[in-house]
């Protein structure tokens, strides 16, 4: 076996020119090392992508978490080459696995575990794992992913990906690994100190009045309140769902309801969604700009232009109006396993979620790709 190495101060790094196979030591110690038999395995498939008519179905429907908006008659054309990747690892015996974002199942280290990386309401998924035998693995793909390290392997599965792309980033401990995180993908200012007080939210408010009430009871109380969060249906009942605005009915004075807030020394938060309908007004802007996916409902995020827009109507009906905070909310706008009465299994999950996304960002499984990624 040949290998090519490459000597830094701290660690020396071998690729086997035969496999690809990357082991990364730091003097006698293996501090990361892919699989010796099949670690990287990519197979090849023709994509295409959805091309939506103007004439396309559109169904509304709803769900205990809001309002979702699909449609029919596209077509499929050709769009590249992708492939369905495997990175396979030979991890150490006392090595424990953290990351891959937030999950509902409560699980700390992944090791002897099963992960399904997609974005969903009660998913928040991040391609990065660390690792406590001094390093980090970044994973750079826009698709659907699966960690395991169970009785089929200990690998990250990539569902449909340009090129099997990754970084590995070493260091002495958490900090540092992070450190080196931070440095490929950004540095994330501190928050303010009032975002680490005390958020007061339900499942919303239906009124200024009211909202009013509850921050006013607060301080009677003297009870420590430093910010209040107006979840969903803040835009005009009758205008469609999404509006970025506030109902001039139920909040007719946004500015002095916000005067009034920050006078009482506590900040304010909104929900804003990707989801626009009814025809309104920040819909038909979008719609007429060409900033929508293919449901006509949906802002296309992966255009500079719509996020553009959509920061613009965000700034313009309810920013300068005073607002402090956004929760960006429903960042799984094609989620579809919120309906019925029992709760779906999780590989029904991953398949009731995933397909409906791939319609308008991408369906692998059916060689159908969106160019939006």
């Amino acid at each position: 076996m040949i290998l090519n190495k490459l000597i830094t101060k701290n660690y020396v790094l071998e690729l086997a020119k035969s496999t690809g196979r990357i082991v990364i030591r730091k003097g006698d110690r293996i501090v990361m090392a892919e699989a010796e038999q099949n670690g990287k395995l990519l197979s090849e498939f023709d994509s295409y992508k959805n091309i939506f008519s103007d004439e396309s179905d559109i169904k509304t429907s709803g769900s205990v978490d809001g309002v979702r908006v699909n449609a029919d008659n596209y077509k499929k054309v050709f769009y590249k080459k992708l492939y369905k990747c495997k990175l396979s690892f030979s991890f150490q015996d006392q090595e424990a696995l953290y990351g891959f974002g937030s999950h509902e199942e409560g699980v700390g280290n992944l090791r002897g575990k099963y992960r399904e990386l997609y974005q969903q309401n009660l998913k928040a998924c991040i391609p990065y794992f660390y690792s406590t035998n001094g390093y980090g693995c970044l994973f750079n793909a826009n698709c659907f992913m699966e960690f395991h390290d169970d009785a089929h392997g200990s690998y990250v599965w990539l569902d449909a990906a340009e090129e099997l792309d990754y970084y590995i980033i070493c260091g002495d401990g958490f900090d540092q690994v992070t450190a080196g995180y931070r440095y490929l993908t950004g540095s994330v200012p501190m928050l303010p100190k009032w975002a680490f007080g005390y958020c007061q939210s339900k499942e919303r408010y239906v009124d200024a009045e009211e909202l009013m009430q509850v921050v006013e009871e607060y301080r009677r109380r003297e009870i420590p309140l430093d910010l209040i969060i107006l979840d969903w249906q803040s835009w005009p009942m009758d205008g469609g769902w999404g509006q970025k605005t506030f109902d001039p009915k139920r909040f007719p004075n946004p500015e002095k309801m916000l005067e009034e807030i920050h006078n009482e020394n506590v900040k304010f938060m909104i929900s804003i969604w990707p989801i626009m309908t009814g025809d309104c007004e920040n819909q038909k802007e979008m719609k007429k700009e060409g900033c929508m996916l293919g449901n006509q409902s949906t802002y296309n995020a992966f255009s500079k232009k719509a996020r553009d827009l959509y920061w613009k109507q965000a700034n313009e009906g309810l920013f300068q109006k005073g607002v402090d905070a956004w929760w960006c909310d429903c960042t799984e706008p094609f989620e579809n396993d919120w309906y019925g009465s029992i709760k779906p299994e999780p590989f029904e999950r991953v398949n009731l979620n995933t397909q409906i996304a791939k319609i308008y960002r991408g369906r692998s499984d059916q060689r159908i790709f969106s160019d939006a990624l």
